[in-house]
Formats: C-alpha cells, sequence, structure tokens
C-alpha cells in the first residue's frame, strides 16, 4: 500500500471544507470507509432489528470499537511505511 505525502493539519481543513477531500482520504483507508458504512447501517437500521435502544447502543459501542482497532492499524500501517520512505 503505497501513501501519499500526508500533512495532519491540511487535512483537517479540508475535511472541514470539502466532501471530496474527505471521500479521497476514505479511498486511501478502503477498510474505514466499510467501516463507517456499517456505522451508518446501524443508524438507518438497515437490517430492520434494531426496534429498542438498547440492541441500537450495543451495535454501535461494537462498530466504534471495531473503527477504533482499525483506525489503529491503518495508523500503524502509515507509520512503518513513513519510516522506510
Amino acid at each position: 500500500m503505497g501513501f501519499p505525502p500526508f500533512c495532519a493539519e491540511a487535512s483537517l481543513i479540508m475535511f472541514e471544507q470539502t466532501d471530496e477531500a474527505l471521500m479521497q482520504a476514505l479511498k486511501r483507508y478502503p477498510q474505514l470507509k466499510q467501516r463507517i458504512g456499517h456505522l451508518l447501517a446501524v443508524v438507518e437500521d438497515a437490517e430492520g432489528d434494531l426496534a429498542r435502544a438498547d440492541a441500537a447502543e450495543r451495535r454501535v459501542i461494537e462498530e466504534i470499537r471495531r473503527l477504533g482497532q482499525e483506525s489503529l492499524q491503518a495508523w500503524a500501517e502509515r507509520q512503518k511505511w513513513s519510516r522506510r520512505q
């Protein structure tokens, strides 16, 4: 996986300004894009099985936990790539 140059401050500013910048970042990290899609499916009750708030809460917590794990994995891969450059 090749990572383009990255500037955190510039990226945060771009994310606040354009949807396109956010989509470009998500394209670099497809596993995070997929996980965010799972979280949105919970919000929209895509499977139709979240009639109660406690069930939705459990599902959201699980998706956020997985998003955190995958985010840290992506961060570690990026750090490893940056050190080789």
